[in-house]
């Protein structure tokens, strides 16, 4: 469990350069582009990427959380070979994060829904331990304002995530749901906007995507080729329809 299991131990400092953030991703991420891409191996989403690679170490967000997850559809079980797919991606995950000292922990979660449920590993990381303790005991709490906090996100959006007065990307004005596509700011967005604010959260949301495409412009690319298409297929009716 979570709060029962392994204890986490701070790594050893060492300082690591944009250049050398690149140099792992290159190393860790390339071999295995087409697979997560195929989906063949369950590794991590664009939302790791961005997280991890980036925001976490070059001090831009002070924690985060990655899912490592597959669907399971309702009426069937999970076999061996998604079991061992899963591990896999764990495995490979935990030794990224030990390369990139970043402190971590770890469970395996079971998440019903009602077209089926989701299985693998949630991760919990922070950019020291001090960092990753303040996510931890939000979410031990509950904490829904404290969790958006611990993980970065602007204060007016956690206020309007708890108070449910978050705007939808489809009320947003025309002219900035087409920049928000044509830019790709689509796949950097970790959060829901709140009514009164959003354009300011918009711009630090601009903020790191610009610190992503300097200092890693092949992170990004590829964070981009990821989800790009897909996003775009989605909501692309929604830029239309207003």
């Amino acid at each position: 469990m979570l709060f029962e299991g392994e204890k986490f131990e701070e790594p050893e400092e060492i300082e690591l350069k944009p250049s050398k953030i690149g140099q792992l991703v290159r190393q860790e991420i390339e071999p295995i582009r087409e697979s997560i891409k195929n989906k063949k191996l369950l590794f991590l989403d664009s939302q790791g990427l961005r997280d991890v690679a980036l925001l976490c170490l070059l001090e831009e967000k002070p924690a985060t959380f990655v899912e490592i997850t597959r669907r399971v559809d309702k009426g069937k079980e999970e076999d061996q070979s998604l079991l061992n797919q899963l591990r896999q991606g764990k495995d490979k995950f935990q030794e990224i994060l030990e390369k990139l000292k970043l402190p971590y922990q770890t469970e395996w979660v079971k998440r019903e829904e009602q077209a089926g449920y989701y299985l693998g590993y949630d991760f919990y990381i922070g950019r020291d331990s001090e960092k990753l303790k303040r996510l931890l005991e939000a979410a031990k709490n509950r904490d829904d304002k404290e969790i958006g906090l611990a993980l970065g996100y602007p204060e007016s959006a956690c206020d309007a995530f708890v108070n449910k007065t978050t705007i939808d990307y489809s009320e947003l004005p025309k002219e900035e749901r087409e920049r928000i596509l044509k830019e790709g700011t689509f796949v950097f967005i970790p959060f829901r906007f709140s009514r009164d604010h959003w354009q300011e959260e918009i711009n630090l949301v601009r903020k790191w995507q610009q610190l992503i495409k300097e200092k890693s412009p092949y992170l990004y690319e590829m964070m981009i080729s990821i989800v790009g298409e897909w996003f775009k297929r989605d909501v692309v009716g929604l830029i239309k329809e207003r």
